[in-house]
């Protein structure tokens, strides 16, 4: 069975961007971008499920099966602030948040009983590409303060199994090759910038904090 496609691989882009001047105070500005996703992505053969198991209908010699799931994601993401206040203090500030959660799963449940004469196959493929940009600037003439914070929590498990358990063993029959295998693929481009000017005090400060969590089997 071939399911009707492809489907598009998902795709997000964010863009935030705030500005501020001042002529006789403090000019402020600040931004933010927060992404949180959950992305589940599975090609399964159910539970119990009997495959090419008629012994009425005869398959021709190159009758295969494969169980395949991908999941490639591209996120692209954009922070910016700036502020003026060229008779006081600047102050511009950033923070770009993203927590993403992916599993991406082929399987042939418990308990099946699937044949096939020639190739079989169950495989996964995670693939994600993270490209983000965080710039922000203060400037004043006593004090420019500025500052960006990238934090990233991402979590991707990419997993293929023919699945069993006591009591509710898979049965795999093949005359051909049997391929079980997952990949897991993290891309990560981040750039962020702080600028403080002033003809007194600039002060700037810039954060990247990745915590990355892959799980392939």
């Amino acid at each position: 069975i071939d399911l009707p496609g492809p489907i598009p691989d998902p795709t997000a882009t964010s863009v935030a961007v705030a500005g501020s001047a001042s002529t006789g105070g403090v000019g402020v500005a600040g931004v933010v971008v927060i992404n949180i996703d959950t992305i589940n992505t599975a090609a399964t053969i159910n539970n119990g499920a009997a495959i090419n198991q008629n012994p009425i209908i005869a398959g021709a010699a190159n009758q295969s099966l494969t169980v395949t799931a991908t999941d490639a994601l591209t996120l692209t993401s954009l922070a910016g602030s700036l502020t003026i206040a060229p008779s006081s203090v600047g102050v511009g500030a950033g923070l770009d948040l993203e927590v993403m959660h992916k599993n991406t799963t082929a399987t042939i449940g418990k308990s099946a009983n699937v044949s096939a004469k020639s190739n079989v196959t169950i495989e996964t493929t995670s693939a994600d590409v993270f490209k983000t940009l965080s710039i922000n600037a203060g400037i004043g003439s006593s004090a420019g303060i500025a500052g960006s914070a990238s934090v990233y929590d991402v979590t991707s498990n990419s997993i293929a199994k023919l699945d069993s358990a006591a009591g509710a063993v898979s049965i795999l029959n093949s005359t051909g090759a049997v391929r079980i295998a997952s990949t897991g693929n993290f891309t990560l481009t981040s750039v962020a910038g702080a600028i403080g000017a002033a003809s007194s005090a600039g002060i700037g400060a810039a954060n990247v904090t990745l915590i990355h969590t892959d799980t392939v089997q």
